[in-house]
Parts: structure tokens; sequence; C-alpha cells
């Protein structure tokens, strides 16, 4: 048996049949990969509220003269995105970044159609959305949200609208950080 150092064309065949997997799947128990989908906006959701209460919290901290922890805390906090990528895989939800990845190998390798392309990407975004809504909409209605996570996710909001309004110079830098994002997503 040949040792291979390049494992490029198993990633390929893998890819290619979670291609196929996707396509069966949306059309033939679409209400549940939809589920899987809203599992998967409202774990990332969860993750994001247990991200601003780390930061608030050591916010609070006093460290000497130089302010507050929040740059400690912001680094702890970071890595529950990747707890959160963690439950979404083991829970086998559907994520929109990691659909981008496999609906792109499907099409370019002709295994998907165009159609089936948009419905796997449109379920998949609708799902995480309404999956984000619905955390996002509980979490308003409690109080676990405290003054200082609101003031932080407010802050967070005004940073991404900035590239909004900053006009193409900011919608090419929020492009390329979305790739980015995306790319170390999918590693």
């Amino acid at each position: 048996m040949k040792n291979k150092i390049f494992l490029g064309e198993d990633f390929i065949n893998t890819t290619l049949s979670m291609a196929d997997l996707k396509t069966k799947m949306t059309l033939e128990i679409t209400k549940q990969y939809l589920m899987r989908a809203v599992m998967s906006g409202a774990l990332v959701c969860f993750m994001y509220v247990c991200y601003y209460a780390i930061v608030s919290g050591f916010m609070q901290i006093p460290a000497g003269t130089n302010g507050n922890m929040k740059y400690l805390g912001k680094f702890i906090g970071s890595f529950f995105f990747g707890v959160a990528l963690v439950f979404i895989y083991f829970s086998k939800s559907e994520l929109l970044t990691s659909n981008m990845m496999v609906v792109c190998v499907g099409r370019y390798y002709s295994r998907m159609s165009r159609n089936s392309f948009w419905r796997v990407l449109t379920l998949c975004y609708l799902g995480n959305f309404i999956g984000g809504l619905f955390v996002g909409v509980t979490m308003w209605a409690c109080t676990i949200l405290s003054p200082e996570m609101i003031a932080l996710m407010d802050d967070s909001i005004a940073a991404k609208q900035g590239f909004i309004t900053a006009g193409f110079s900011g919608h090419m830098d929020l492009f390329v950080r979305a790739i980015y994002c995306n790319f170390f997503i999918n590693l």
C-alpha cells in the first residue's frame, strides 16, 4: 500500500459526500435540516452570551494603574467560540460558514445543482438566524444580561456598523475578514 503524503483527494471526496448528503437532507428531511440549523444558530448565540459575560466579569477586576482586565477577559472568552464549534459538530448541527465550503466544492465539481446550492445555503441561513433570534429574544426578556454585557454588545454592533458606513473600503475590509473567518472555521 502506497503512503499518501497529500491527502487532498480524500478531503475533496469527503466534502463531495457531504454535499450530496446536504442536498438529500434539504430535499427529503427539510424540517429536520432546518432544526439542525436552528440549533447551530442558538449554540453560537449562547456562546456569544458566555463571551460577553466573561469579558464583563473581567472588566470588574482592577488591574493596578493599567485599568481593567478587559483584554484578558476577551482572550479567555474567545475560547467559547471554539466550544460552540465543538457542540455544533457533536450535535450534528448545520452552521452556514461550514456549508459555504461544502456547497462551493460541490458546485465546483458539478455535484450540486444551482438550486441545491441555494437551497442548502438559504435553509441553513434561515435556521441559523431563527436560532440566534430565539436566544437573543429570550435573553433580552430575562435578567441574564447585565448592563455591562449589553454595553459590550452595543459596542460590538457599532463596530460592525462602522464597516458598513465606511463605504467601499469598509465593505472590502469586512468581506476579507469574513473570508478569513470562514477559512479558519473550516480548518
